[in-house]
Order: structure tokens, then sequence, then C-alpha cells
């Protein structure tokens, strides 16, 4: 309990220091150095891991792993890319001369340049010749000519796609008017490029979707250059190699020039290539991970700021470095996780913010123990300890609840992170209850009131001075008398084998003073009376070898009873001491281990607890604060009602970067055209889904174990006849349907663009000189196979061929493919080669005319490619998951038609599928997280304050938080993407922080009206949450110099989380607990177990006595409760 005189409080002890408390205060090096060997320990088995080549961080900044296992498309997506990983494959490939033969014929990568003029037109004189300069610059700079793509012609650069080819003659075989050099005829020229069928592509990849086309005028506000660079490059076999070489090339010598042109004034210039962008966000991100050590360094001014000390500050730091290491040893080892990505290094910033509001808490509950006196310095630590354990451990539970929640999602990234994240709070609290208490009283004990060059406090340097003018008057010190303290007496030096032990100072300096065995003592009664008392001085001090008191104990109340004193004595007023050298005996037992508040609590202390308490519960400034925190509230809940799921891909950098803006122009800003890649559904039939069960939990980008339908026989007449009747499903489509499906036409010929081989086939066999006689119709037999093998006997051997022989189809579709066995590069060949599989077989043989050439073989597998208008860049789970159930069921619906062995097909794409479910799973996943940790943090709540409104109300604030975070979205301009969903999933891990301090402080109060709880909550807590969000904000603004877009969206996160935890806590949660906060026992849950207990134990004591006696109890009159009854001895 606590008591409070006119010069301070006083404690008496409710509880007994704990066996940890006792031994760190007893063994202070020794506890001290057991804790910091155990943290180095784990460092130097970190750093022996890492140098022995232990894969210790296995780092992918590459790759974000957002992979669904459990959902088909990311298997079916899988086996489709995997399909030719067979044995006994039959590997189709052109003579070199039908072909590409020379280096750089093709190209694979190109560097795009956009051309942006908002409202305005750049198709004007000044506007073409800056397109010009830029392009003539670009072709022009060193080694261009080594690297892009060759003419077949002449073996020069390819110039670029450009709408300047339709002005430097390149068109001028089609029409003259491609020729104008000086673009003095702008819009003819291009008004004529919009109608010839050999320029309308070009032109439309050229046209962007803002323009106005009329026979004598034509603009547009965006249009864009494509530069490509040649494929394949000599001296390099390696795919990988090629593709480093080619971006290197951009990155060294395009780039650059490119930069040099981003200012220019005539329009807004951007440029654009995948890999090219890649390579300078890997450089990117390590200048903005960089940004931590920034984070770092604030963190560790300001410890050092609120502690005054360095030492204090120099082992915290090393206490939550050390904390980050010892999980990812727990996360690699122990747990075998096998990433370690962008979040895993965003939790170091997320952990510096807790550890220092952990430091705060312990810290301050610390310096607070100090206005107070107790026995010993082990009351004093167990004083400090019991209130801030609490308190941290229940924001521990909290936001390691919050992060847990994150561990459900099925998506690496984000269940990677939850546990990494929830082991490390874990951990930094572990690290906070057992290292800090042996920093704390080791610096107490060695460092606290001495100078010293590396470990001292700012404060320190007056006080050290004035010990030694005290000490300097007092010549002759005895060490069997008392010492008086600047805010307290201490007892006599006790000695142990001779010597004198330095004396336990709390907080102070100590300054000695004699005392005269004559002098008087002046005592102040309450009506302000002065009488004179006179003690004699053995009575007073005693002999330590009878009186010793432990140099960690304060005289207490009790002490000086025992000397004669009475309790009016201890609690006057004393009386000034007429010099340095002497003092009252009345001054010195009134300030025996007391400490006058008012000179030393902190200013903050004061002002929350004094001033910012007035405020918070003014009867007109509380209305204020609520109705317009509630109003804050309302607009952000309105604003969060307006966020939207985002319909693009991960967007790397920040708007404002040109690599942004040039994507965005790419996806949106152009006309629909044939030259941009839209995504291409494949039918297929032959493969079964990929088989995940070989891969690691945490492995990034598993391939898997191929799967092959082995039911699978594409010869059967029913199976020919399945692949027709589908083909005319498709083609036989009403407009309508074909929007729905969003199937792609042909922009010259408006047909669908299916790949159907069974058209494509029996047009090409009928238009066949050769084969023309022979029936091509499909489904083939037997008879008609060996009859269109006879007639082509220049190519065929038909002995080896018989009757068992059941793969008829192989036969007419091989002849087909190889264009007759001439082996052009056809059309049907670009389409069709990489959609049918085959493998050898019993009758597999080589046609006559070439050993290159193989027939009689085993279809494996079949497909059926259908190109789409849709873009994956700017497709949403909310559009494309509608169009991606449309298809499966027509593709069931076909299947359940379908022969037996055709059954097992299925439809799939390149990774759009897949995407658009892992874009649903972060939304949900981010709701959900966000859901469950709010409602797993309520019951934490009223558990750790064992009451339901505060808990309720603590959980409310949190959800405050929340909203308002999600609001700032929209008016951010973001939508519910990838980024936000990931970031989404910290809020609530980041938000119950302050408020579960706040909670806890009410709680832990002894008193019961709700202001003086409020009071004494924000006493103890408002300059812990204060510097925590100080620390946190500090570190997240760093963030906001970011430039990849993650890193920036994480900051923005990480500070309005912190800012509206901050502004929630201290002012909506403060006021409302002033306002109808819990008095007493309401609401506490202790309470009511006390009367259920109470309510069963009675019950339970009756049905004992009834069976015990076999009488039906009788109530007592007097107090009506059931008779006692005895036990006869």
């Amino acid at each position: 309990m606590t008591t409070t005189d006119d010069a301070g409080p006083t404690t008496t002890p409710r509880h007994q220091p704990f066996l940890f408390i006792r031994w760190v205060t007893n063994r202070p090096n020794l506890s001290f150095a057991i804790a910091l060997s155990l943290h180095l320990t784990f460092l130097s088995v970190s750093g022996i891991l890492f140098v022995s080549g232990y894969n210790l961080f296995p780092a992918n900044f590459e790759n974000l792993p957002m992979e669904l296992h459990d959902e088909p498309w990311l298997k079916r997506d899988l086996a489709w890319t995997a399909r030719d990983d067979y044995s006994n494959r039959v590997v189709r490939s052109l003579p070199a001369s039908k072909t590409t033969s020379w280096y750089r014929g093709l190209t694979r990568e190109g560097l795009l340049l956009f051309y942006y003029k908002d409202g305005g037109n750049v198709f004007t004189q000044a506007s073409l010749q800056q397109m010009q300069q830029i392009e003539n610059a670009l072709v022009n700079v060193p080694y261009f000519t080594d690297h892009c793509q060759l003419q077949a012609q002449n073996g020069s650069c390819v110039p670029p796609v450009s709408v300047l080819r339709f002005f430097d003659g390149t068109y001028a075989s089609v029409d003259p008017v491609f020729t104008d050099t000086t673009f003095s005829n702008i819009g003819p020229v291009l008004y004529a490029a919009s109608t010839y069928n050999e320029t309308k592509s070009a032109f439309l990849y050229a046209l962007g979707k803002s323009n106005e086309i009329t026979p004598t005028s034509v603009t547009t506000t965006l249009t864009r250059t494509l530069i490509p660079l040649g494929w394949p490059l000599a001296g390099y076999s390696d795919e990988d190699a090629m593709l480093t070489v080619l971006t290197e090339f951009m990155a060294d010598h395009m780039q650059p020039t490119l930069e040099s042109f981003l200012d220019v004034g005539v329009f807004e210039f951007t440029y654009y290539n995948t890999r090219l962008m890649y390579h300078d966000v890997q450089k990117q991100a390590y200048s903005d991970m960089a940004l931590a050590l920034g984070s770092l360094v604030f963190i560790f001014f300001f410890i050092l700021f609120h502690t005054r000390s360095l030492w204090i500050t120099c082992m915290a730091e090393l206490s939550i470095i050390s904390s980050f290491v010892e999980t990812n040893l727990i996360y690699r080892v122990v747990l075998d996780f096998r990433y370690f990505g962008y979040f895993h290094v965003l939790a170091l910033f997320i952990i510096l913010g807790i550890g220092a509001d952990d430091l705060f808490v312990f810290w301050d509950a610390w310096t607070a123990t100090g206005l107070k006196s107790h026995p010993s310095l082990a009351h004093r630590l167990n004083e400090a300890y019991r209130k801030s354990v609490i308190s941290m451990l229940v924001t521990s539970l909290t936001t390691m609840t919050a992060f847990v929640a994150n561990a459900l999602s099925p998506l690496l990234a984000t269940r990677s992170f939850g546990i990494f994240a929830a082991i490390l709070v874990g951990i930094d609290y572990l690290s906070v209850i057992t290292f800090f208490p042996t920093i704390v009283i080791f610096y107490h004990r060695h460092f606290e009131d001495k100078p010293h060059p590396c470990c001292c406090c700012w404060n320190k340097k007056d006080k050290d001075k004035a010990d030694t003018s005290s000490a300097k008057k007092d010549n002759s010190p005895n060490p069997h008398l008392a010492t008086v303290t600047k805010y307290g007496t201490s007892s006599p030096e006790p000695t142990q084998n001779g010597h004198v032990t330095p004396l336990e100072r709390q907080n102070t300096n100590s300054q000695l003073f004699r005392q005269d065995t004559k002098s008087k003592l002046l005592r102040q009664d309450s009506k302000g009376k002065q009488e004179l008392v006179r003690q004699d001085s053995k009575k007073l001090f005693v002999s330590p070898a009878r009186n010793s008191v432990h140099p960690d104990t304060c005289p207490t109340q009790p002490v000086f009873v025992s000397l004669g004193l009475k309790t009016a004595d201890v609690t006057s007023s004393p009386v000034a001491p007429k010099d340095n050298t002497s003092t009252t005996c009345k001054d010195r037992v009134t300030s025996c281990c007391r400490t006058k508040r008012s000179s030393k609590r902190s200013r903050l202390v004061v002002f929350f607890s004094d001033y910012y308490f007035r405020f918070v519960t003014h009867k007109v400034a509380r209305w204020v604060i609520v109705v317009a925190l509630l109003g804050c509230l309302a607009g952000f809940a309105y604003s969060a009602s307006r966020l939207e799921p985002d319909n693009e891909q991960i967007q790397l950098y920040t708007d404002s970067h040109h690599y942004t803006k040039a994507i965005k122009h790419n996806n949106y800003g152009f006309v629909p055209n044939d030259v941009d890649r839209t995504i291409t559904i494949h039918l297929v039939w032959g493969l079964g889904e990929q088989d995940m069960s070989s891969c690691h939990f945490s492995e990034v980008e598993c391939p898997g174990t191929q799967v092959y339908d082995d039911n699978f026989q594409a010869s059967t007449q029913a199976a020919q006849q399945a692949f027709v009747d589908i083909c005319d499903a498709l083609f036989s489509m009403s407009a309508s349907e074909a929007s729905d499906y969003r199937i792609k036409r042909d922009i010259l010929t408006g047909e669908l663009e299916i790949s159907c081989f069974p058209r494509n086939m029996k047009t090409f066999l009928q238009s066949d000189p050769v084969s023309g006689s022979v029936d091509v119709s499909m489904p083939w037999n037997w008879t008609e196979t060996m009859d269109f093998m006879t007639s082509l006997s220049t190519y065929y051997d038909t002995s080896v061929f018989n009757s068992s022989y059941t793969h008829h189809l192989d036969i007419p579709l091989t002849y087909w493919l190889w264009d007759a066995y001439q082996q052009n590069n056809t059309e049907d060949w670009q389409l069709f080669n990489s959609l049918v599989g085959e493998e050898t077989g019993p009758f597999t043989t080589n046609i006559l005319t070439s050993s290159s050439i193989q027939v009689g073989n085993k279809i494996k597998y079949l497909a059926i490619a259908v190109n789409t208008t849709l873009q994956l860049q700017s497709l949403g789970y909310e559009e494309g998951i509608p169009i991606v159930q449309r298809w499966e069921k027509f593709m069931e619906s076909q299947l359940s038609n379908m022969p037996t062995e055709m059954r097992g097909g299925f439809q799939t794409t390149t990774i759009a599928w897949h995407w658009l479910y892992v874009q649903k799973s972060l939304a949900d996943n981010a709701i959900l997280g966000i859901v469950l940790g709010v409602c797993l943090a309520f019951p934490v709540l009223v558990l750790s304050t064992c009451n339901v409104i505060n808990g309720l109300l603590a959980t409310l604030t949190i959800c405050c938080v929340t909203v308002c975070v999600i609001g700032v979205v929209p008016l951010g301009g973001w939508k519910l993407g990838v980024l936000v969903s990931l970031n989404m999933c910290l809020v609530v891990g980041l938000a119950v922080d302050f408020v579960v301090h706040l909670a806890e402080g009410y709680h832990m109060s002894h008193l019961t009206d709700r202001h003086s709880r409020l009071k004494e909550s924000l006493e103890r807590m408002g300059i812990s949450v204060f510097s925590g969000a100080c620390t946190t904000l500090g570190a997240s603004a760093f963030m906001l110099f970011a430039q990849i877009q993650f890193f920036f969206q994480f900051g923005i996160f990480m500070f309005c989380t912190i800012g509206f935890s901050l502004l929630f806590s201290m002012g909506l949660y403060v006021t409302v607990m002033g306002l109808i906060g819990p008095q007493g026992d309401t609401g506490d849950i202790r309470v009511f177990f006390r009367k259920c207990c109470a309510r069963i134990r009675p019950r339970k004591l009756t049905d004992s006595t009834n069976n015990v006696t076999g009488v039906s109890p009788k109530v007592d009159a007097a107090n009506g409760s059931p008779p006692q009854h005895t036990q006869p001895a």
C-alpha cells in the first residue's frame, strides 16, 4: 500500500520480491554477464553458421511467393509450362534454312518510349521533331549496332517501330504520301496510315485511346515507340546469359541517354523495359532498405534522450538486434523456413518500435519507483518489474495474436511473415523481462552516480560536483553516523570483514553531514508551533553492530518508532538547516528515503498526470474531444467504404516515378491492337494437374512433378469427333457469347482468334493437291489412314504399319504440321507446333525423304488455344474470376459429353487465372486478418484487465484505428491491391500497443474512482506511450523517402497506424474512460467469478452435510444461512 505525506509517498511492500529479482539485485554482475552471454552466444552461432556457408538468410528479393497450392490453377499452369518434360519425346524443329539463320534476326527484348501531352496533341511538328531527336540519340549510343535486331535484307539494324516510319519513306511503296521528312502534312499522312492494311496494325499500335481521326487531322494525347533488340546473341548458348548481356547494355549505354530526356519540355517522356526496371528495382531496393539504418540511428538517439544513459541505450539496441537474430535462428533452423523476403526485413522496423516501447515501459516504471521508499533495492526492482512485465505481456500477446492471424494465410509471403513477426515479438518480450532488469541494476550499481567516458548520464556532472563539495567539508567522517541524502536518509555504512561498504543511493547524490552529539531537533506541529526536542545521540545513532541496515534498505516508519520518534515527527514539515554542515534531526527524519515529487518527476509525467488529465476531464473539453474524434472516425469510415479492388498488378515504384507512369500508359493508354499481348486460354488434354507433394512447404517457385493422363487417347473415333464438336461449339458462338467469353477477333478479318487444329488441318489437307483425292474429314480410321499413306508413297513405307496401329490421327497431323514435309515456317507451324506433343511408339519410323521427321508416333497431349481481349496487367479479380468460372463451366459441359479417354482435360492459362485467385486471397486474408486480430484481441484485453468494460473500450479503440487506417487508402489514391492487402495485415498488430498500456495502467491502479485511476494510468503510462509513438513515427518516417512502392506504402501504413493509435488512445480512450470508465468492481470479471463460486460452494456444502446427517438442512433465522454442523470429538 502507499501513503503520502508532505515529503512524498511511502510504499509498504505488498509483495515479496521474485526469486529472479532477488538474484539480480544480489548478484548484479553475474546476472548481467549471464544474460549478455546468452545474447552473444546466439549472435556467435549465427555468425558461425553464416561464415560456414549455411544459408541462414535465404533472401529472395526478386520474387514474392504468392502461390496457392490448394487451388488447381497453379498446378494446371505448371503442368502446361512443363508439358514437354517426358521421355521418348518427339522433337520437331525446322532446319536452319527454313528459319532465321542469322544471329539477332529475331527480337525478344525491346525498349518502349512513351510521349504524353496531357490535354494536348503529340502529333504536332514540334513533338515529332523531338521524338526524332530522341530516337536518333538512342540508336546512335555506343555498341547499339552490336545489340540491335538485324534486317534480313541487308543486315542493318531494324528501325524503331514508331509513328515516324510513316514520314521517313518506309511505307512509300504503299503510298507516296508516306514521305514527309519535314512533318508538314501530318494529318493526311496519319489518316492514310489508318486506312491501309499494310500500315493499319502499326498505326493502331502507336495510337492512344484519347484520339480523333479525320481525313485532315489526327490527334492523340499519347503515342509510343518500340526499339527492338536482337535475339539470339552470338557467342552465347544460355538464355539467362543473353538476357543479362542485353540488360547490362541497356543500363550502361542506353539509360544515361534516356535519363537526359526525362525533363524535355515538349511532352512528358517516359521509358520502360521489364528487365531494365527489375535491374533498377534491385539497386533501389537495397538503397531503400538502407533507410533502416536511419531508423536505427534515430531510435538510438531517442532512447538516449529518454534515458539519459548511453549504457542503457547501447544495451537496449543490442537486445533488439539480437532478438531479430535469435528469431531468425528459430525461423530458419528450427522451423526450417527457406524464404526470407521484403517483409522479413521490414519486421526489423516493427521490432525497433516495439522494443523501444517495451524499454520505455520498463524504464519509466523503474524511474517512478525512485519517487518512493522501499525496504530494499530488490523491493524497488520488484515493484517496477511487476508493473511493467504485465503491461508488456498484454501488449506482446495482443501483437503476437494479430500477427499469428496472418499465419493462417495460404500464401507463403504473408504466412511466413506472420510466423516470423509473432516469434520476434515473443523473443523481444523474453529479452526485455530477463535482460533489461540486469542492465538497469548493473547501471544503477556502477554508472548511475559516476561520470564515465562511455556510460554516463547527462545530468550527473553537476551532481557529482555537489558530492565533491560536500565531501570536502566533512574532514572527519564517521562510518557509524547516518548519511543524510538530498532526498532522504540512509543507514550508517555497514562493515564487511572490517571494510566499509558503499551506500546504496536511490536516484540521488549523497551529501554527508556530521551530527553533533548534543544537537537540537526541531519539530513543527500542524498549528505551526515549534517545539524543541532533544535526543541523546546514542539513542538516535546506535552502533552498526546492533542496528546496521542493509545498504539497499532505507529506514521506514517502524524504524523511526523504534528510535523513539512519533509518527507526527515523521510527517511534519521540516525546518531548513542553518548551514550546509549541520541539519536538524527533524530534517533528517522527514527526508528519510523520501523524494520531492515536484523536483523529481519529469515534465512529461507532470504534463500527462496533471495538465493533460485536467484537459481530458474538463466538462467542455472532453465532449469536444469525443465529438471531434468521432467526426474524424466518420470521415475515414466513409472513405474506407469507397475502397475498391485493384485491377493492376504489383506496382513496384511510387506513382510519380517514370516507370509507373510508363506502365500505366502501356496498359491503359492505347487502343486495342494485334501487337499487345493478351491472355491466351488453353483447352488441354493429355496432362494432369502438377503433383506438388514433393515441394518443401516454404520453397519458392517449386516446379513440382509432371503428371500425364494415361487414359488419354487422341486417335479413337470418339475422341476425334469430340475435338471436332468442341471446335464447332467455339466457332459457332454468337457475338454476345464471344464477348462474354472475351474472345478476341482479328483486326483485319474480324474472325475469332481460336487455334483449333481440326479446322486448320482439314483446310490444309483439302487444298493439298496430293492428298486432295482422299477423304480428309475427321474422324480418321485405319482404312482412311492407309489410303492416305498409300497416296503419299513417296514419304511412307506402309509395310511398317499393320492393323494393330491405332494412332491414326498422328499420320495426317504430322503431314500438315510439316507443311507436306516441305518443312516451311508456316503460320500453322507457328500456331500449333507448341500445342501438339508426341512420343515415340512401336510403329515410329522416319519418312523416306528425311531422317529428321518421324511418323507413326503416339500423341501425348493436344491443346486448343483461344486468344482473349483480357490483359493481365489490367485485369482484377472481381472482373476476372467470373470469366474464369464461365470458361470452367464451358469446359465441364463439353467434357461431360466426351468419351472417357477425353474427360481428363482442363482449361488453363499462363499465370493469369492463378493470379486472379491470389488477388482474391490477399483481399480476403487482409479482411480476415483484421477481423480475426480484433476478435482475438478482445478476450486478451478482457482477461488482462480483468474488466469487461475496460477491455471492450480498448477493443473499440483498436477498431477506430483500423477503420481510419483503411480510410487512408482511398485518400492516397490506392485500391485494395496486392501491396495494400499485404500492408493491411500489419494494422491490428501495430494498433494494439498504446491502448493496451493505458488499459493496463487503469487496471493496475488500486484506487476506486475513475478519475483517480485515469490520472494514475496517465502518470504511469503516458510518457511511455508518447515515447513509443515518437520512436515508431520517427522510424517509419524514413520509409517515406523510399522510391519502391512497397516500402513507401509500408511507411505510410506504419506512420498512419501509429499516429491514429496515439490519437485515439490518448484522445478518445482516455476521455471516454474519464466519462464512463469502470469504478470499483464494476465490470470486474473476478467479482463475477467469485459470486459464481460463492453460489456453488454453499450448495456443495449443503449437499455434503445432508449426506452426513441424513437430515434436511434448516435455515438459520438470524443470518439466513444453513446451520453449521460440527463433528463430535
